[in-house]
C-alpha cells in the first residue's frame, strides 16, 4: 500500500535555513526553565498560600522581575504583583504585616522617589507605599562600605525591628539594630545605646559586626543573632535577648556564646531556639555550626548534632512535625555527605527520608561555581512543600536555578519550571568586544560525532531539565544521551578577565574528549583551563595542566600522535606557556614548539602541510605591534611566507577591539577569516574575508556590505558554500539575524532563508555551527528562539534542499518515482528495451555518499521495481541512480 504525501508541504518544511522541528521537540525556548538569574536570599509565605522570594536576581525565565517575585501556591507567577520601580541592589529580607503589606530590607537605594536607603514598604500589589517614610533611612559606619538590612520582623503592635550592618538611621546613631514606627519614623523609646559591636570593628581587615536574624518571642522579647561580641559594652557572643524596651535581658545566655557568626535562628513550639551559622564553639564547647538552646539561653544537651556540618549553615526551618531543615554551604553533616541541604530529626540527627520513603537523603545540590553554592532560605508552604532558595543550579540530578521544591513525600518536585533545552548560566559571560557582562546561558561549541551524536559545551547547567554543567552529549533526535555522565561536570572560573566556563571541545583519535575554557574543576578535581573526559563522560586524570595566575584556553587542536595544540590567554604567573603551545598527551609542554606569541588566540586551524593559521589579537615578538592573523610553522616559528602586510584594522588601540574570531581552510587551500574587523590591508570589508594561501586578499570573494556586526563562527559545506554565525542582523544589507549562508564567491545565498533567525531580546548570538552527516545544520549560542519558534541556545536547521554539487555530475531524468516524498518504499521505472537484464539501483546523499546499493537479476518482464525497507534512511534529499545494461537514469527523490 502506497503512502501519498503532498510534495509541496514537504519541501517548504525543509527549506534551507528553516528550523527542523523534529530536533528536541521538548525545547519550549524563550528562556523557559532558566529560573531566576541571581541568588535568592529571603522568602515569606502569605496566609493564602502565595509566597514572595527576594534576592539579587533581575529575571525569571524570559520576564523581568527585579529582586522580588510573588508566586501562586502552584509555582506560577502571580502577575497581579508588580514592583514597577526596580530595586538597584539586593533584597535580603521581606516581612509580612497583618494588613498584607510587606516590609522590604536589603542593600538598595531604589525603588523610591525619595532618598530612602535599604528599607521600604510595598502594598499588596507590589506598588510603593508612600505612607511609609523612613527619610534617608540607613547609612553605614564605614566609609568603604554601604549599609545593609539583613533581617526585619513585625511586632504585634505594627512596629518594625530591623537588623543589619549600619551606623545610623535617618541621621540618628543606631548600630546594627533599630525599631521603627509603622510610618517609618524612628522609635526613640527603644533604647539600644551603642548597641551591638564587635571587638574587631576597628580592624581594617574585619568586615564589621552585624545582625543577621531577629526573632520575636510570645512575650515580645527579641532574640537577636549575628556577628558581635558586645551589647552596650556587655559581653555577648553573637546571640542575645533584649527586653521590649531594648535593654539587655541578663537572664538569657552567657557572655561567651558563639565564637563566630550566627546566620539564622528558628524557634520551636516549646520555645527552644535553634541557631545555625559558621561557629565551631558555643560557651567554649564544640558545636559545629548548629546548636539548640533552652528558653533561658542555656545549651540543650538533648539536641545532639555530633560532628555537625563541615561548612556554613545559613538557613534553618522547623517543620510542623518538629523535624528541621537546614541549608547552607556544607557538604557533610555528621560526616555523612549531603550537599547544602539536610533534614534532621528533632534531636539533631540526620534523617534518611523527608516525610516519606520515596526520596532518600543525602540530597545533592550542584555547585553554582565550585566553592560558592549555597542554600540561603527555606520555607514551609501551605501545601506541604518545602521551598529551598539560594545560589545553586541543580538537585539530585535535576536542573533548577536557585529555586526548587521538595514534595511532602520527600521527592523533588520535577514539575516546577522544568528545564527546556539549554538552561542555567553558572557564571556571567563577559563579552570582550562590547565590555558587557551577560548573565545568561551560552553554547560556545558543538561538534558532530561519527555516530551522529552531538557534543555541546558552554556556560550552562542543564539540558531538558537534567543537570549537565558545561557539557552534554545529545542523541541525533535532540534527546539527552544519559550514557554520557560527566557527574559534577566542568565548573569554576579563572581569575582572568573572561568568565566563560567551557569554551571549546575536540575529540582525540582514541575517542577521548578534550574540553578547554576558563574553568578550574572537573567533577570536583582541579583542572585549570583544559581537561580530558573518557567516552562515558568520566574525568580522565592522566591529563594535567598546572597553570597559575588566571586565564583561559579558547582553541584546541588534537594531533594524531596524541599531542594537543592549545591557544588562548594565560597569565604568566607560574604558567608553562603564555598564548599558544603544543602539549604532550599528559599536558606537559612540548618545548620543541617555539613560544613566540603573546596576547589572545581565539582560533587555530591546521593546514595539510602541518602549518597553523592563528587568529585573535596578539604580538609575534615582544616589541611588535598587535596583529590579528599569522601563520606558524609546525615547530611554532613564524611563517614569513604568509604575506600579511597590514593586519585587519591596524588602527585599533584597545586590547580586545578588532579581533579575528574564527578561520576555515577551503579544499583549494584558500583561507576564510571572520571576526570583528572592517578592513584587510586597508581594503574595506566587514567582518569576513577570503585569503589566498599566501595570505594575500582574494578579491574574487565579494561579500558586498558584509555583516553589520561581528561574525563568530564559520562552517564550510561540501559544495563550497559558507555558513556563518555571529551577532550580525544584516548581511550585504539583507536581514539575517545571527546566521546566513554565502555562495562560493562571498555573495549572500538567498536560497538559504532563516526567516527572523536567531533571537534573544537581551543578547542574541550564534557562537558555533556544525554540519551533520545529512547536511542539516546544528547552531548554538545565546538565542532563545529561531524564526519565532522557541529554542533555548541549541537548534537544528535544514541544510541543502537542492543538490548543487551532485547535479553537476548527473543529468536528472524527468520520470516518475513514487511516492515522492517516500517513507519506507520507493517505486521507479526501468529504462526501456532491456526488461530482463541485471538492474542496479544506487541511492546517494547530498555529499555523494552511497547509502543504498541494490542489484537484482530480473526473471520476469517488468517496467517498474520497488525498493522496500527504507524507513531507517534519514529524512532528506537523495539521488536515485538506475543502471540497466548501458542505460542510466538519475532521479531526485525526497525521504520524508
Amino acid at each position: 500500500m502506497l503512502c501519498y504525501i503532498l510534495f509541496g508541504s514537504t519541501v517548504d518544511a525543509q527549506t534551507p535555513g528553516s528550523l527542523d522541528l523534529t530536533f528536541n521537540q521538548k525545547d519550549k525556548g524563550f528562556e523557559i526553565g532558566d529560573g531566576v538569574n541571581g541568588p535568592i536570599h529571603t522568602t515569606v509565605v502569605q496566609p493564602d498560600g502565595k509566597y514572595l522570594i527576594g534576592g539579587g536576581f533581575s529575571s525569571f525565565n524570559k520576564n523581568a522581575y527585579n529582586r522580588i517575585i510573588r508566586m501562586n501556591s502552584n509555582g506560577s507567577i502571580d502577575s497581579s504583583f508588580k514592583v514597577n520601580q526596580p530595586y538597584d541592589g539586593y533584597v535580603y529580607s521581606i516581612s509580612l504585616q497583618k494588613d498584607g503589606k510587606f516590609i522590604v530590607g536589603g542593600n538598595f537605594s531604589r525603588p523610591s522617589t525619595t532618598a530612602m536607603l535599604n528599607i521600604n514598604r510595598l502594598n499588596q500589589d507590589g506598588s510603593i507605599d508612600p505612607s511609609f517614610n523612613p527619610g534617608i533611612s540607613f547609612t553605614s559606619r564605614f566609609i568603604h562600605r554601604t549599609a545593609s538590612v539583613f533581617s526585619t520582623a513585625i511586632q504585634p503592635d505594627g512596629k518594625i525591628i530591623a537588623g543589619g550592618e549600619f551606623g545610623k538611621y535617618n541621621g540618628v546613631s543606631r548600630t546594627n539594630l533599630v525599631r521603627i514606627q509603622p510610618d517609618g519614623q524612628l522609635d526613640d523609646s527603644f533604647k539600644v545605646g551603642s548597641c551591638f559591636t564587635h571587638s574587631r570593628d576597628q580592624s581594617p581587615f574585619f568586615s564589621g559586626s552585624n545582625i543577621r536574624n531577629v526573632l520575636i518571642q510570645g512575650d515580645r522579647k527579641l532574640i537577636i543573632s549575628g556577628l558581635f561580641t558586645h551589647y552596650n559594652g556587655v559581653a555577648r557572643g553573637s546571640v542575645a535577648r533584649l527586653n521590649t524596651d531594648g535593654t539587655l535581658d541578663l537572664s538569657f545566655g552567657s557572655e561567651i556564646g558563639a565564637n563566630d557568626i550566627v546566620y539564622s535562628a528558628a524557634m520551636q513550639k516549646d520555645g527552644k531556639i535553634i541557631l545555625v551559622g559558621n561557629f565551631t564553639k558555643f560557651n567554649s564547647s564544640s558545636f559545629n555550626r548548629i546548636i539548640r538552646l533552652n528558653e533561658d539561653g542555656t545549651i540543650d544537651h538533648t539536641f545532639t548534632p555530633e560532628k555537625g556540618s563541615d561548612n556554613e549553615i545559613e538557613s534553618v526551618l522547623v517543620l510542623p512535625d518538629e523535624r528541621i531543615v537546614i541549608g547552607g554551604k556544607f557538604n557533610t553533616y555528621n560526616g555523612i555527605k549531603t550537599s547544602h541541604i539536610a533534614i534532621l530529626s528533632k534531636n539533631g540527627s540526620l534523617q534518611n527520608t523527608f516525610s516519606g520513603l520515596t526520596e532518600t537523603l543525602p540530597y545533592s545540590l550542584a555547585n553554582l561555581t565550585y566553592l560558592f553554592s549555597s542554600v540561603k532560605t527555606t520555607a514551609y508552604l501551605n501545601n506541604g512543600r518545602v521551598l529551598i532558595g539560594g545560589l545553586f543550579n541543580g538537585i539530585n540530578g535535576h536542573n533548577y536555578s536557585r529555586l526548587a521544591f521538595l514534595l511532602p513525600d520527600g521527592s523533588i518536585d520535577t514539575t516546577f519550571n522544568k528545564g527546556s533545552g539549554i538552561n542555567g548560566a553558572h557564571f556571567s559571560y563577559y563579552d570582550l568586544n562590547e565590555y558587557k557582562r551577560h548573565e545568561q546561558s551560552y553554547v560556545f561549541k558543538t561538534i558532530v560525532l561519527p555516530d551522529k551524536k552531538l557534543l555541546a559545551v558552554g556556560n550552562f547547567t542543564g539540558y531538558n531539565g537534567s543537570a549537565r554543567r558545561s557539557i552534554v552529549r545529545i542523541n541525533e533526535d535532540g534527546s539527552i544521551d544519559y550514557s554520557f555522565n560527566p557527574e559534577a561536570g566542568i565548573e569554576g572560573y579563572s581569575t582572568g578577565h573572561l568568565e566563560i566556563g567551557a569554551h571549546t571541545v575536540a575529540v582525540q583519535v582514541n575517542g577521548k574528549i578534550l574540553v578547554a575554557g576558563g574553568f578550574t574543576h572537573t567533577n570536583g578535581n582541579p583542572t585549570s583551563y583544559l581537561t580530558r573526559l573518557n567516552t562515558d563522560g568520566s574525568h580522565d586524570p592522566s591529563l594535567s595542566l598546572p597553570l597559575g595566575g588566571g586565564g583561559y584556553i579558547l582553541t584546541i587542536l588534537p594531533f594524531p600522535d596524541g599531542k594537543i595544540l592549545a591557544g588562548g590567554f594565560v597569565m604568566p604567573k607560574e604558567a608553562p606557556f603564555y598564548s599558544i603551545a603544543k602539549l604532550h598527551a599528559d599536558g606537559k609542554v612540548d618545548n620543541t614548539f617555539k613560544q613566540i606569541i603573546s596576547g589572545v588566540i581565539h582560533t587555530a586551524s591546521l593546514q595539510e602541510d602541518g602549518k597553523i593559521i592563528i587568529g585573535g589579537r596578539f604580538q609575534v615578538s615582544q616589541d611588535a605591534p598587535f596583529v590579528k592573523l599569522a601563520r606558524l610553522n609546525s615547530d611554532g616559528t613564524l611563517d614569513n611566507s604568509f604575506s600579511v602586510v597590514q593586519y585587519p584594522d591596524k588602527s585599533d588601540t584597545l586590547v580586545h577591539e578588532k579581533t579575528v574570531y574564527t578561520a576555515a581552510i577551503q579544499l583549494d587551500k584558500k583561507i576564510i577569516i571572520a571576526g570583528n574587523f572592517t578592513n584587510y590591508n586597508e581594503v574595506p570589508l566587514n567582518h569576513i574575508a577570503r585569503l589566498h594561501s599566501d595570505g594575500t586578499l582574494d578579491t574574487s570573494f565579494k561579500s558586498g556590505a558584509g555583516a553589520n556586526k561581528q561574525i563568530k563562527a564559520i562552517e564550510l559545506q561540501p559544495d563550497g558554500r559558507i555558513l556563518i554565525g555571529g551577532e550580525f542582523t544584516t548581511f550585504d544589507g539583507m536581514p539575517r539575524n545571527n546566521v546566513a549562508r554565502l555562495n562560493t564567491d562571498g555573495s549572500l545565498d538567498t536560497t538559504f532563508d532563516p526567516g527572523t533567525g536567531a533571537m534573544n531580546p537581551r543578547h542574541s548570538t550564534i557562537e558555533t555551527i556544525s554540519l551533520q552527516h545529512d547536511g542539516n545544520i546544528i547552531i548554538g549560542g545565546s538565542f532563545t528562539s529561531f524564526d519565532g519558534v522557541g529554542r533555548n541556545r541549541l537548534a537544528r536547521i535544514y541544510g541543502n534542499r537542492t543538490l548543487t554539487s551532485l547535479e553537476k555530475d548527473y543529468t536528472l531524468t524527468k520520470g516518475i518515482t513514487y511516492p515522492n516524498p517516500f517513507t519506507s518504499e520507493l517505486t521507479f521505472p526501468l529504462p526501456f528495451g532491456h526488461p530482463k537484464e541485471e538492474v542496479q539501483a544506487k541511492i546517494t546523499d547530498t555529499f555523494g555518499r552511497t547509502v543504498f546499493n541494490y542489484k537484482v537479476k530480473l526473471k520476469i518482464e517488468t517496467n517498474h521495481l520497488t525498493i522496500t525497507s527504507l524507513e531507517k534512511l534519514p529524512p532528506g534529499i537523495y539521488l536515485l541512480q538506475i543502471s540497466q545494461g548501458q542505460l542510466n537514469n538519475t532521479y531526485k527523490v525526497v525521504k520524508q
